[in-house]
């Protein structure tokens, strides 16, 4: 065997061992740490996982914020299956009111009068749910739902 050979035959172990590694440390954060896979796979472009994740991280805690977090992404994406299960989810949580009364605070804290948005947290959730029911064919169901969460008038906006 010459040393070309040996030189090769150690270098393809070394990559094999690698490969090896970085697939298991993707499975073990995939299995223990879905909070981390879910900011990983959404800063790498790959939306859907990372509503899957945050999903598995509410199942894992029910902390609100990950149940939130899953139906903001699904909004931007325009996915609308992922809207209403997700702000469903969200709607249903003990900790909904608290929590859009938290991101109310944060979404106008530094702001002037004339920059504050006008509209709360929570009447945004209840639009995109509404709206995502209606755009998935369920026209009288988001109808009545949206009376239903809005009473028997809507607010501003």
């Amino acid at each position: 065997m010459g040393v070309d050979k040996v030189i090769l035959r150690a270098f393809l172990s070394t990559l094999a061992a690698i490969a090896i590694l970085l697939v298991f440390m993707f499975a073990a954060l995939t299995l223990v740490y879905p909070q981390t896979m879910m900011e990983l796979t959404y800063s790498m472009g790959m939306e859907s996982s990372s509503i899957h994740f945050a999903e598995q991280s509410y199942k894992r805690s029910n902390d609100v914020y990950y149940i939130a977090y899953a139906t903001e992404v699904a909004i931007g994406e325009e996915n609308y299956g992922k809207i209403v299960s997700c702000a469903g989810k969200l709607m249903e949580d003990k900790g909904f009111d608290a929590y859009c009364a938290k991101r109310d605070v944060e979404i106008n804290e530094g702001k002037t009068e004339e920059e504050k948005v006008q509209t709360s947290y929570k009447q945004y959730i209840y639009g995109q749910y509404c709206v995502a029911m209606y755009k998935k064919g369920d026209v009288q169901k988001a109808v009545d739902r949206a009376f239903e969460l809005n009473g028997k008038e809507f607010p501003y906006n």
